[in-house]
């Protein structure tokens, strides 16, 4: 990639790139993995889609719009200047937080929120994810059937995101269910339109514990969001709410995702389950595999703030480009065998975290949830077999390609948690109306 071209070379027109393709189309939807490669034909491509954008789907690709945030922006300027955000066609709302900033503002508050998130924060936490992994199992060993989807690897990053900003424990099934419901409802429908009727009810719950956390500060990450500041000034309450619900949407389906692709292929390859738990080791680089496998962010957007020029095609300032993250990770040039589960794959670069200055910032998280979830489930339901003709995907994965519903059945066991977080839930449960 150059910004500027030589002089002497020849830059293609878009219109020789340009391909029929939509990724809100089913067929995106039905194998991410076979539209990357199908795509990769033509690494740089162009769409008229949704008034236009550009296609990346290599991993070359996916290097360069990360670390180049000079060129391409994340941010979302909400109609009033060219920024359009993570999302194509552009959702004109109220900015995604950090997510949807670009530098400074950017810079200035992921170095502060940085400490909240490094490997010693995480680690301080991983006795209580045990517990609560505990907790989840526990309700459902006695029955020898569940949903994983719904028992295990939704509600349970939501608990502990929620144990991080410090909001009530029980918040974690309606906070869980809300959010993982506006991943695959459709926009426009009466399903949904109730469901953002629930969203504002969350909002309204967080709202009200950041007014608490400002007359009363704990030693916790929604305190903290209020104490940001950005050019020496301190964030408004409104753009530590736009944070904190970042924080519990960011934690949630991403994770739950991973969780859902590593069951279901664990299940398809059952002598795997062993040779995981032969050595905790392996967990390390499986954890890898699975994210580079199944990435969970399908892809996002950017804008593009300055002509630049990329496999010899000219791209202008203002257009949009479309990361395709899931096509990057199994791309043949980076990975031998990409279409292939290594569970000790060796240098894995995988964009799963995307690259650049926007890497998640919560993958500690992501990775220790899930060692802390797949530990527990080899251990105390190690012949669980998925029902593969009852899984039921997210209809459009063109952000995030996870399960609605994963049903599962294994050999019935005891409970070996105390209960004592058992009763605080189901005594404190809130109301949502």
């Amino acid at each position: 990639m150059t910004d500027t071209a030589d002089a002497t070379r020849r830059l293609r027109d878009r219109s020789e790139v340009t391909i029929d393709f939509d990724h809100h189309d089913p067929k995106l939807s039905a194998d991410r993995t076979a539209a990357g490669h199908e795509l990769r034909r033509c690494p740089v491509s162009w769409t008229e889609s949704h008034g236009g954008y550009w296609v990346f789907s290599a991993h070359e690709e996916a290097q360069e719009v990360g670390r180049r945030a000079d060129v391409f922006a994340s941010g979302n300027d909400d109609g009033n200047g060219p920024r359009k955000g993570l999302n194509i066609p552009h959702i004109a709302t109220a900015a995604g937080g950090i997510i949807e900033s670009d530098a400074p503002r950017h810079t200035q508050v992921r170095r502060q929120m940085g400490p909240w998130f490094s490997q010693e924060a995480v680690d301080a936490r991983r006795a209580q994810m045990d517990e609560d992994v505990t907790f989840f199992i526990d309700n459902i060993i006695e029955k020898g059937e569940a949903d994983f989807v719904k028992d295990l690897a939704g509600p349970f990053p939501g608990l502990v995101t929620l144990r991080l900003l410090g909001l009530p424990i029980e918040y974690y099934q309606p906070f869980s269910d809300i959010l993982h419901k506006t991943v695959y409802l459709p926009a426009g429908t009466p399903e949904r339109q109730a469901v953002d009727l629930e969203l504002l009810w969350l909002a309204g719950e967080v709202w009200q514990w950041i007014e608490k956390k400002k007359a009363d500060p704990r030693d916790d990450y929604l305190t903290f969001l209020t104490t940001i500041e950005v050019d020496g000034e301190r964030i408004q309450p409104a753009e530590a709410l736009v944070e904190a619900i970042l924080t519990i949407g960011a934690g949630l389906d991403t994770t739950t995702s991973l969780m859902g692709h590593t069951f279901r292929w664990l299940s398809r390859n059952p002598e795997a389950k062993a040779w995981l738990m032969e050595d905790p080791e392996r967990l390390g680089p499986a954890c890898d595999e699975f994210l580079r496998m199944a990435s969970p962010i399908t892809a996002t957007a950017r804008t593009v703030m300055k002509d630049h020029v990329v496999r010899d095609l000219q791209l202008r300032a203002g257009d949009r480009v479309w990361m395709y993250w899931h096509a990057a990770n199994h791309d043949p040039a980076v990975f031998e065998c990409p279409d292939e589960v290594r569970l000790d794959r060796s240098h894995n670069r995988h964009v799963a975290f995307a690259a650049g200055p926007h890497r998640c910032l919560g993958m500690r998280y992501a990775r220790a949830e899930w060692a802390a979830m797949v530990t527990q489930v080899l251990t105390r339901m190690p012949d669980f077999v998925v029902d593969d003709d009852a899984v039921v995907p997210v209809p459009d994965v063109s952000l995030t390609g996870g399960f609605i519903s994963m049903p599962v059945r294994f050999t019935p066991g005891p409970r070996i948690g105390t209960g004592v977080l058992r009763e605080t839930v189901t005594s404190r449960q809130p109301a949502t109306n």
